[in-house]
């Protein structure tokens, strides 16, 4: 459990076994209230080309079971992240998972 949380979120896996004639309305939540922390350790923040701009977040949180596909939405802001990388951290009762999340706003 991480020792600071400042905000929740829920996270989001989309059906990836579906199929042409699946009636799948989208991402299903698989966890919510999950207490977490996102910063941005190197203030990474580009302009990619045109309108387009990328932000990379670290993501900081309560363990739970991540998969390389999922989608993660602050809960605060309600910004919605794809997961680049996940970590499971363990240890001195401060289990957690360490990631890595971007955001892409705009077209180039």
């Amino acid at each position: 459990m991480i020792p600071l949380s400042t905000t929740t979120i829920t996270v989001y896996r989309p059906d990836t076994g579906a199929d042409d004639y699946s009636t799948d309305d989208g991402p299903q939540v698989v966890g919510s209230e999950i207490r977490a922390h996102l910063s941005t350790p190197r203030g990474n923040d580009q302009i990619v080309g045109g309108e387009k701009q990328t932000v990379d977040l670290r993501l900081d949180c309560d363990p739970f079971d991540f998969k390389h596909y999922d989608v993660v939405k602050d809960d605060t802001t309600n910004k919605t992240y794809r997961l680049v990388w996940f970590e499971q951290r363990y240890g001195f009762g401060l289990d957690h998972v360490e990631g890595g999340l971007q955001l892409t706003t705009g077209t180039a």
